[in-house]
């Protein structure tokens, strides 16, 4: 038995189909929830209800500066800043650095591996405020306050 697990948007994975070479049995929609986080972190802040907790001030300053920002690293981290206390669907923040949803989704992937891999970081505090939007069908980030002042003392902003 083959299975093949497609993400995208409904119009990409109908678009996909005719190039699989394989019958298409009965499919579901499965539509992601944001992880919750357990324990830890210097902050937490409500969205929906929810309290999640982020880095602190230094282990956001650290993966920060652990290794050096890609432009479009710096553009997204950038755009959430400014829109503070508002947050950005990411089919915006991948149109501003001409990325597909699956590079930007690899974007925000490499910002994970940045975070987890910080010393100091313990493996449970968020370094976005994240949530999905069932209306845009994408989620979309902001940055809590630890984060906005890791930028500042870095000088990114």
């Amino acid at each position: 038995m083959k299975v093949t697990i497609l993400e995208g948007t409904p119009e990409e994975i109908s678009h996909a189909f005719p190039h699989l070479n394989a019958p298409v049995s009965p499919i579901s929609v499965v539509e992601p929830r944001p992880p919750t986080p357990s324990s830890s972190g210097q902050e937490a802040r409500p969205h929906n209800a929810r309290v999640h907790l982020y880095v602190s001030t230094a282990v956001a300053r650290a993966a920060l500066g652990r290794r050096e920002l890609a432009e479009e690293q710096l553009t997204v981290l950038r755009a959430l800043y400014s829109a503070h206390p508002g947050m950005v669907l990411a089919t915006t923040l991948a149109q501003q650095v001409g990325y597909t949803r699956s590079q930007f989704a690899g974007l925000m992937g490499a910002f994970g591996r940045r975070v987890s891999h910080t010393e100091g970081y313990d493996g449970d505090a968020w370094f976005f405020e994240q949530q999905w939007n069932r209306g845009a069908g994408c989620y979309e980030y902001g940055l809590p306050e630890t984060v906005r002042e890791a930028m500042r003392l870095e000088q990114l902003v």
